[in-house]
């Protein structure tokens, strides 16, 4: 099985430098976010910012349909898929906590599927 944990900052940069504080740098190098194999396996998804409907519903001025409008919601995001028996799972999840979220209900679009 794999963990999800949810990183979210100011900015890139500042998850970024919490990743390379527990040793997970390289996040240019493919080699070296999907590493390893089964226990081992750690892949990053850079999500950047995301968008939440704010409750406002207003006619689409082309259609008259209506359309839920959207707001970024605060901070930078990804997330990181770590295998649940990973061997370093207790650091990687300590050195992560002060940019770890538990999001209301997550989300991720990901090949035309949500996950």
């Amino acid at each position: 099985m794999t963990r999800t944990i949810y990183l979210r900052a100011t900015d890139e940069a500042t998850v970024l430098a919490a990743l390379a504080a527990v040793g997970l740098e390289g996040p240019d190098d493919v080699a070296a976010w999907g590493m390893g194999h089964g226990a081992d396996r750690i892949d990053l998804i850079r999500v950047g910012a995301i968008m939440a409907p704010t409750g406002v519903v207003v006619a689409d001025p082309d259609t008259g349909e209506d359309v839920v409008v959207m707001a970024p919601v605060e901070g930078w995001h990804a997330n990181l898929y770590v295998a649940d028996s990973h061997p370093h799972m207790a650091e990687i999840e300590a050195g992560l906590a002060a940019v770890t979220i538990t999001p209301e209900a997550p989300q991720h679009r990901r090949a035309g599927m949500v996950t």
